[in-house]
């Protein structure tokens, strides 16, 4: 039986699962550290980001392509706040500050995971049977 990979680059599998369990302790350490009663469109976001997180990890295990979706998904969504986050502060601050420039780098580092996923998953289509087409077989 073939073993069935995501990834085609072995280094990229295991670092997806490494920072996904992060994200996932990450987005569960957050949960409890704050009140519901403060912001509860805040508490709904993390448990969704959480969850997100949580069967990302799990689809990772299971070696199921919808892990991909859901990292493209996640990473989107994080791309998006840092993205919210950078055209606020360049708004209230009008000029860059240290804030800004570790926001640029984080989206620098968020495409580039996104960039990284998409380039090094596996295809759907198994090309493993077109040698034996044309072969006589006894």
């Amino acid at each position: 039986m073939k073993k069935r990979n995501l990834f085609s680059n072995d280094f990229v599998d295991i670092v997806s699962k490494m920072l996904t369990l992060f994200m996932v302790f990450i987005y569960a350490i957050i949960l409890f550290n704050i009140s519901i009663s403060t912001k509860p469109v805040r508490f709904i976001f993390i448990v969704f980001l959480l969850s997100i997180s949580v069967l990302q990890f799990y689809f990772f295990i299971i070696k199921n392509r919808k892990g991909i979706i859901l990292t493209n998904v996640h990473l989107c969504i994080m791309l998006g706040f840092a993205a919210y986050g950078l055209i606020k502060d360049l708004i209230i601050n009008r000029f860059y500050t240290s804030d800004t420039n570790g926001l640029i780098f984080f989206i620098f580092i968020i495409s580039l995971s996104i960039f990284i996923v998409n380039k090094y998953k596996t295809s759907t289509i198994e090309y493993s049977d077109l040698d034996e087409l044309g072969k006589k077989q006894d």
